[in-house]
């Protein structure tokens, strides 16, 4: 294995990276200045299975394998970043043995932290990747079919908007819930109401998303291309995970009764994310631990893949 030893080389090693395409210049140099090269042999351990959350691997080259408790065996290889969300949620990885011999860049839990909060598109390279995954995972709908309804219920029909300070509270409901009050505040702003009558098509499979949609009273149906389907109420956000991934629509989205809801532009969005970095850093950590307590997602907030998947990687 060649030596990464000096910052150029970690830099052309990182950018050789396909998972890291979305970083700029600057946060590549970061990354590169703050890791360090490890070297594993067939049958080393990275990590032990409940070993301090303190430091992540991006792998340059080589195979690993990811055991947890309960959780069938995850496959790690190039570019990957093992336990990336997972760690900074404050959980161990699990049990991480090289299957082949593997080079990877070791960094700090909190020099990544401290590269997001200097460089945005690290943070904007991360949602980019988890959304990827979880669309994967789900089969390209909010959530896997057959499913219960998303949300808690269709709420009450509002004769009038709701103001600035109501849709605040209704921020702090979901993922949006760990931003600050300033955060929040500038968000629901940024909200635009619609009101859709039943049976209207909101959006078709392939249009280009601009906007996320956030459900405030009525059902709308989430159908992918293979026919698959599942039905969202209030409070559901739609529409994030394919504006911060593939650039397309991955489902139809159809209104089934009358709707109301708030239209927020996804740069809108990112804005917001990068004028409060730390908490924007917190949400993406939650967000962590949501898809390590679904075992369908868990793999994404480790960073790795299943094994079925990389078999054809």
């Amino acid at each position: 294995m060649s030596q990464l030893a000096g910052v150029r080389e970690r830099l052309l090693a990182l950018r050789s990276l396909e998972t890291l395409v979305g970083l700029d210049d600057e946060a590549l140099t970061l990354l590169a200045e703050h890791t360090h090269q490890r070297e594993f042999r067939k049958g080393d351990v990275l990590t032990a299975a409940h070993g301090p959350p303190d430091a992540l691997h991006v792998i340059v080259d080589g195979r690993v394998n990811v055991m947890r408790d309960g959780d069938d065996a995850l496959v790690g290889g190039n570019g990957d970043r093992l336990g990336v969300l997972a760690l900074m949620a404050g959980f161990p990885v699990g049990n991480v043995t090289a299957i082949a011999d593997t080079r990877t860049l070791e960094i700090s839990v909190a020099a990544w932290k401290g590269v997001m909060e200097d460089n945005f598109s690290l943070l904007r390279n991360e949602l980019r990747l988890l959304s990827m995954g979880v669309l994967s995972a789900r089969g390209v709908l909010p959530v896997s079919p057959p499913s219960a309804v998303l949300g808690d219920g269709t709420g009450e029909y509002p004769a009038r908007s709701l103001t600035v300070v109501e849709r605040v509270m209704r921020l702090r409901d979901g993922v949006f819930g760990v931003m600050s009050v300033d955060a929040l505040s500038e968000l629901a702003r940024r909200m635009v109401e619609v009101r859709i009558p039943a049976g209207e098509l909101i959006w078709s499979v392939g249009d280009r998303p601009a906007y996320t949609l956030h459900l405030h009273h009525g059902r709308v149906r989430c159908t992918a291309a293979d026919g698959g389907n599942v039905d969202a109420e209030s409070p559901t956000m739609l529409g994030e995970l394919e504006e911060w991934s593939t650039g397309m629509r991955s489902y139809e989205l159809r209104a089934l009764t009358d709707v109301v809801a708030w239209r927020v532009a996804v740069e809108d969005v990112l804005m917001v994310l990068e004028s409060h970095i730390q908490p924007a850093i917190q949400m993406l950590a939650n967000v962590g631990r949501m898809l390590l307590s679904d075992p369908a997602t868990a793999h994404v907030a480790l960073g790795v893949h299943r094994a079925e998947s990389m078999s054809t990687r």
